[in-house]
């Protein structure tokens, strides 16, 4: 803004509104030149008004499930601002509780719960300051939700990659995906509501979302939260049909958009990231590598199984080895005429308390027990041996032999 006059020393600003805030500074010109003072800033205090494009907006209410209505405003000062928020029907007008709101500087946000499907409401919002109260409110309107509109104008763009560009439609009053599914085979040119099939296939029963569209399953499914979708996954010199469709809460649009025969001339270039892919049913070749990995943990469960049982065993092998050996260790009962002889002839079995037993190493333990155990069955076999050779001769020479006077002795 400018203005200009003469021998004018001092502005007079009359009717001031919010758009007359800004920088003003002093200008004074003659023939010899222009001189300009330093800016002032002037602010302009104004009571709450709706920030622009929030005076009336929709939301989606399903029944029994709460929703955080927000409304945001604009003021000067900032500073202080209060809210409050009425209920608006078809009957009456009344307060919200202050319970159910929260306000933080210029945004206040409100929890409301629908107690139908069919209940129409307008709330309310309300904002004071030190100016003033807003006077014109700020409307939200709850409508009952809905399934969102089909997107349309799809239009295809084929340069490094296919890509599927669509606009969206009317959200429902809740918040919107978009799905895209790409079918192989041919199909209907065209959808028709009034068209006929035969009998469900087995197919059929695989497929609830697009039996009116194509008789095979879908190949895979990408979903955005806007409606453009990449495909890197096609195969050149094949035919395909994608269907593109927009989901809330409610349900998702009926029909979709239609693309049909859609072929790819050449492979297209992969992407450097996985494509956010929903696939309900599998692609062969996602099919192989999954039993592949099925396979493998399979082995792997396996030959834990197996080690766990080769420990086991090994320990049941040890555990029985030991206990032998204890029970080897254990004096056994002997003959004590066999006892006398070998005390006669100087041997005594490593058993006697004169050799001290190795309790400080098990494996000194387990040798001691087996050279005790060889031993005594050594000598045993010897002492029989002489026995029946010193039998045999006497039996041969004197058929009465006379008492052992060393047996007698001892």
């Amino acid at each position: 803004m400018r203005m200009s006059g003469e021998n004018g020393e001092t502005l007079y600003l009359t009717q001031l509104e919010r758009e007359s805030a800004g920088s003003y500074a002093c200008a004074a010109s003659n023939t010899e030149g222009e001189t300009r003072s330093s800016s002032l800033t002037l602010k302009i205090q104004f009571a709450p008004r709706c920030k622009p494009g929030t005076e009336q907006t929709s939301v989606g209410s399903l029944n029994m499930h709460s929703l955080h209505v927000k409304c945001e405003v604009e003021a000067d000062p900032p500073d202080g601002v209060r809210f409050s928020w009425t209920y608006n029907n078809t009957r009456n007008v009344s307060p919200v509780l202050n319970s159910r709101i929260s306000s933080h500087g210029l945004v206040s946000t409100m929890t409301y719960l629908p107690q139908s499907d069919s209940e129409l409401v307008t709330l309310a919002c309300w904002a004071i300051n030190n100016v003033g109260r807003q006077t014109v409110p700020c409307l939200i309107h709850i409508l009952p939700a809905k399934i969102p509109d089909t997107p349309r104008n799809c239009e295809l763009h084929n340069d490094t990659v296919l890509e599927v560009v669509c606009l969206a439609g009317s959200d429902g009053g809740l918040m919107q995906s978009f799905l895209l599914e790409v079918v192989g085979g041919v199909a209907p040119p065209a959808y028709n509501l009034d068209f006929t099939r035969g009998p469900p296939t087995e197919i059929d029963n695989e497929i609830s979302t697009m039996n009116d569209q194509a008789t095979l399953a879908p190949l895979f499914r990408i979903q955005e939260q806007i409606p453009q979708f990449k495909l890197h996954s096609l195969e050149p010199g094949r035919d395909y049909q994608l269907l593109v469709y927009a989901v809330n809460a409610k349900g998702k649009s009926d029909p979709p958009f239609v693309i049909d025969k859609v072929r790819v001339g050449s492979a297209l270039v992969p992407p450097y990231v996985d494509e956010t892919i929903i696939s309900e049913d599998p692609t062969p070749a996602e099919t192989s590598h999954q039993d592949k990995q099925k396979q493998q943990s399979q082995m792997v469960m396996f030959a834990a199984v197996a080690a766990a049982v080769g420990v086991i065993i090994a320990s049941i092998i040890v555990a029985g080895f030991v206990a032998i050996c204890r029970l080897k260790r254990q004096k056994p009962p002997e003959p004590q005429e066999v006892r006398k002889r070998m005390r006669a002839k100087g041997i005594t079995c490593p058993n006697d308390s004169s050799i001290p037993a190795l309790k400080e190493d098990p494996f000194l333990d387990i040798l001691r027990c087996s050279f005790c155990f060889i031993s005594r069955m050594f000598w045993k076999v010897l002492s029989l041996r002489c026995e029946l050779v010193e039998t045999d001769s006497k039996s041969e020479t004197d058929p009465e032999p006379e008492p052992n006077s060393e047996l007698e002795a001892k």
